[in-house]
């Protein structure tokens, strides 16, 4: 039996977040994710893996248009990305776990506990088994994670 994702056609979801074209409120950010809820709407977001395996909420495939570095994501590790900032703002990247968390928060004031089941994820250059990077996000209420 199929669940019923007729949500996905009639409800307004904000791509990478609700992001401003001035990009004072960045793509796939916090804060983008923050004013789609604060509207009403679902939410998209990227994902993408970086060499040491660490799933972040970005885009591109390098760093370069947000953070004026040019590097590629499968080319750097999480310490190497943790602290640059999106924009110029004081938005950074954040992992997939820590996005997950704070979307509970902008629901309850609390991180989420459980709630989320992984539909379909699919990570092209991951190697098998790094996707265990997500086990903590199993039992979650409802995430649908696929690749195009």
């Amino acid at each position: 039996m199929t669940k019923d994702l007729t949500w996905i056609k009639t409800r307004l979801i904000a791509h990478r977040g609700l992001h401003t074209a001035d990009g004072r409120v960045p793509e796939n950010t916090l804060a983008a994710f923050q004013a789609a809820i604060d509207r009403g709407y679902g939410i998209e977001c990227d994902v993408n893996a970086l060499r040491d395996g660490t799933v972040v909420v970005f885009h591109d495939k390098d760093l370069k248009r947000l953070c004026g570095d040019p590097r590629r994501l499968v080319d750097v590790g999480w310490e190497d990305v943790r602290d640059l900032r999106i924009l110029g703002t004081g938005e950074r990247i954040h992992t997939l776990p820590e996005v997950l968390q704070n979307i509970g928060r902008f629901f309850t004031g609390e991180p989420f506990r459980q709630g989320f089941t992984l539909r379909q994820v699919c990570f092209p250059h991951l190697g098998a088994g790094d996707g265990e990077n997500l086990r903590p996000f199993r039992s979650f209420a409802f995430i649908f994670i696929a690749c195009f």
